[in-house]
């Protein structure tokens, strides 16, 4: 009763539901720099994003190694800002509705 109190661990559900929502960045890369950056953007760029952002959630998952940063929402904007500037470099296609304005 007088000692003191224990923190509890985390709960599977809210760290089931804050995995769910990292897979938010990707979509969140992909808006912004549709909004912002229109001529930076392709569909192979944000099919990739996609693609990148479940990886990592699988691999932090699956790998415990792999948890160098304190939650996997930092190593998903990592990976989905750093997926999307590679594709948008290597590829110059634009999404068809940026070549109409031009």
């Amino acid at each position: 009763m007088g000692g003191t109190a224990r923190i509890r661990p985390s709960s599977g559900i809210i760290t089931t539901l804050m995995a769910g929502l990292s897979l938010m960045t990707a979509f969140a890369v992909i808006v912004l720099m549709t909004m912002y950056a229109p001529q930076h953007c392709s569909q192979n760029a944000a099919l990739w994003t996609l693609l990148v952002s479940i990886l990592v959630l699988v691999v932090w998952m699956t790998i415990p190694a792999s948890h160098i940063l304190p939650h996997v929402i930092y190593a998903e904007w990592i990976a989905c800002v750093g997926t999307f500037c590679l594709v948008s470099l290597v590829e110059r296609a634009p999404i068809p509705a940026v070549e109409r304005i031009r």
